[in-house]
């Protein structure tokens, strides 16, 4: 997955490389996902050309991969502090869904010990941290009016089945779940005395960025994880 770096200016193209399609500076917040990479010459100098498409699958073409920065996410244990994990969720491209998410609770502060026990839940261990209690599971609330049939209503499963589609929406359908489950703004404004726990990986990949212009061998290879808890803290 790859993001459009800010404020670029410059083209996707099409695949013969003849005709402008679209301005890079009107697709900021678009997730991009490369299919391959080949070495053009322009103007007597080596380039690196990405074929692209948008993950919601409306744009594709031919871009210079000066235009896109790949979204690599951290794992959660490479994180030691809330104030790190807030200013990688407010600067890391990879968080852009997350940083959305966390504003639906203005008054909860994000907890990195709480986040880690959420990135170890599986379907037979639930949650577990002797620091916190009273643990409410956000990604698990059902919309009571489900208009799709073939999903469950989950947020989580939203939110999975939404990846690649705009953020703005996403964010107002989540909205809409959790006013239906008393969630409404005030009341969500109103817990403070509750912790947030997020574990977000939106199309992302774990690892180390490389210095290299070519997509590696895992670049179609997504991480699509959506958990949200909060949880009063003990101490």
């Amino acid at each position: 997955m790859y993001y459009t770096k800010p404020n670029v200016k410059g083209y996707v193209w099409n695949y013969s490389h003849t005709r402008k399609l679209h301005n890079v500076k009107n697709y900021r917040y678009t997730s991009w996902l490369v299919t391959n990479a080949s070495t053009k010459r322009i103007k007597g100098k080596r380039s690196i050309y990405y074929r692209v498409y948008s993950a919601n699958k409306k744009v594709k073409g031919l871009v210079w991969s000066g235009y896109l920065t790949k979204a690599i996410a951290t794992p959660l244990d490479k994180i030691s502090s809330n104030q790190q994990y807030l200013n990688y969720i407010n600067s890391n491209p990879s968080q852009r869904l997350t940083k959305a998410l966390i504003k639906l609770f203005p008054n909860s502060p994000v907890d990195i010990s709480l986040s880690r026990s959420i990135d170890n839940i599986t379907a037979t261990a639930p949650i577990k941290n002797q620091n916190f209690t009273d643990f409410i599971a956000i990604s698990d609330l059902k919309d009571p009016n489900n208009p799709n049939p073939h999903q469950d209503g989950r947020i989580d499963s939203y939110l999975y089945y939404s990846y690649g589609q705009a953020i703005t929406p996403r964010i107002k359908r989540i909205t809409e779940i959790l006013n239906a489950n008393g969630y409404n703004a005030s009341k969500r404004a109103s817990m403070m005395n509750y912790s947030l726990g997020v574990d977000v990986v939106d199309g992302a990949l774990y690892g180390t960025p490389t210095n290299s212009p070519y997509p590696q061998h895992d670049d179609q290879t997504t991480r699509l994880v959506y958990e949200i808890y909060l949880a009063k803290n003990k101490g």
